[in-house]
């Protein structure tokens, strides 16, 4: 039986110093203790490195809530880890609902396989993807978004970050000039025949 704790103490030089201690227990058949072990070592070099991921960590999300698009961060198993607020806006999903659910999901029917088949082609190469794709917000309403995303692979695993950009307007303008044009040279096409006729 073993128990491990970690402690932090002032060296004499004056710096901080992190430990980690593994105590054993020995017993003998009545289950007294027969002797106590006890292992140590400095740690310090590994608190200090966690300190700065955390620090990298929290400096990224005050960052993110700042920003005017949608930032996300996916785990190794595919499922949401971080959203920001913007992101939330734009989705409609609140927080509670978004972490731990595939990014997929999020993803309008219509567009899911697309935009899988591209998300693991790009994954696949090691590429950042960029996407235009349709979203469904829980109140049944669909915008159109600009996703791009990055894959950071790593020992355990890989990472997932990328961003949405609602392009709803973008699209409903483009949408609109494309019907206009469309209009437009078929109004011509109906002239020419009348003056033909004519």
């Amino acid at each position: 039986d073993h128990n491990r704790y970690e402690f932090e103490f002032i060296h004499k030089q004056g710096r901080c110093v992190w430990m980690e201690i593994i105590e054993e227990c020995s017993f003998n058949d009545q289950k007294q203790v027969l002797c106590l072990n006890n292992i140590a070592w400095d740690i310090s070099r590994q608190k200090d490195l966690e300190l700065e991921v955390k620090l990298r960590e929290d400096r990224f999300r005050e960052i993110s809530e700042c920003t005017p698009i949608g930032i996300f961060q996916i785990d190794p198993d595919d499922l949401f880890v971080y959203v920001n607020t913007r992101w939330q806006a734009i989705t409609g999903q609140s927080l509670k609902n978004t972490l731990g659910i595939p990014w997929w999901q999020i993803i309008h029917p219509l567009d899911q396989e697309r935009v899988f088949q591209v998300w693991t082609q790009a994954e696949k190469e090691g590429h950042e993807l960029t996407d235009e794709c349709r979203i469904i917000r829980p109140d049944g309403g669909v915008r159109w978004v600009r996703l791009r995303t990055r894959f950071f692979f790593y020992d355990r695993g890989k990472v997932t970050v990328g961003t949405i950009e609602d392009i709803t307007e973008n699209r409903m303008t483009a949408d609109k000039l494309k019907q206009y044009s469309i209009d437009l040279e078929q109004k011509n096409k109906e002239k020419d025949t009348l003056i033909l006729e004519l």
